[in-house]
């Protein structure tokens, strides 16, 4: 967990990018704004509550906020390791997509000057309060969504691609729009929950990873027994 200095300094990271003050996070969340100086010049530790609703405010979870550092070097090699799939990717299709659908490029058609305007995180600020109207996740939670500080339900990317025009599968996947056979929305949300499991089987040595696999091999025996039995006790009873 972090301390009180290395807190403000995170804190003050987040207020920048978001061109915020301590002052303005301090009226947010009903403090004197010399209090979040003195967890920095006293090195405090505010209190959960507290902690909770910096969060709120700041558009992050929670988790995030207390972790020791501001980059987790596990979601970054991950990322990494997810390429087309990775949240950074995932961000800029949605707004590759808004592009497609709703800017209307410069004069001359000029691919150039729209991926431009694509890379300038103040356009994209402004693109996206443009079309995505309040009852849409914010420019800010996607953007921390997309360095791991926070999480975005599953059903907020379907409502995105309804509203551009494409599939949640191409949002998440980058596949065509025609989804291929073998994708199964259901798994990529359960691997999305156990991502981090998923990560560490990965770096399993084969010994561990083949007794992982027995113990899961295991555990399906059991369930179909216990299904059959299940179902005999219904027939029983009928």
């Amino acid at each position: 967990m972090l301390n009180g200095i290395s807190l403000v300094s995170k804190i003050d990271n987040l207020l920048e990018e978001q061109n915020s003050t301590r002052k303005e996070l301090a009226n947010k969340i009903d403090l004197v704004h010399a209090t979040i100086s003195a967890w920095k010049t006293h090195n405090a530790f505010p209190s959960a509550e507290t902690l909770s609703r910096i969060a709120k405010v700041l558009k992050v979870s929670v988790d995030w906020l207390i972790a020791e550092t501001e980059d987790d070097d596990e979601f970054l090699q991950l990322e990494k390791r997810l390429g087309a799939q990775s949240r950074q990717m995932v961000r800029k299709r949605i707004y590759e997509c808004l592009s497609d659908r709703f800017l209307v490029r410069e004069k001359n058609n000029d691919e150039r000057l729209e991926k431009e305007r694509l890379c300038d995180e103040k356009n994209l600020k402004e693109i996206h309060k443009y079309y995505f109207n309040p009852g849409y996740v914010s420019y800010t939670v996607l953007y921390n969504w997309s360095k791991g500080r926070c999480e975005i339900e599953n059903y907020v990317f379907k409502q995105w691609a309804i509203s551009l025009g494409t599939s949640s599968e191409y949002i998440l996947w980058g596949t065509n729009k025609d989804v291929p056979e073998e994708f199964d929305l259901s798994l990529y949300e359960l691997a999305q929950t156990f991502r981090n499991e998923i990560y560490s089987f990965h770096n399993f040595s084969e010994t561990r990873l083949d007794a992982v696999k027995n113990h899961i091999n295991e555990m399906m025996k059991l369930q179909h027994y216990e299904n059959i039995n299940m179902a005999k006790k219904t027939d029983a009873q009928k």
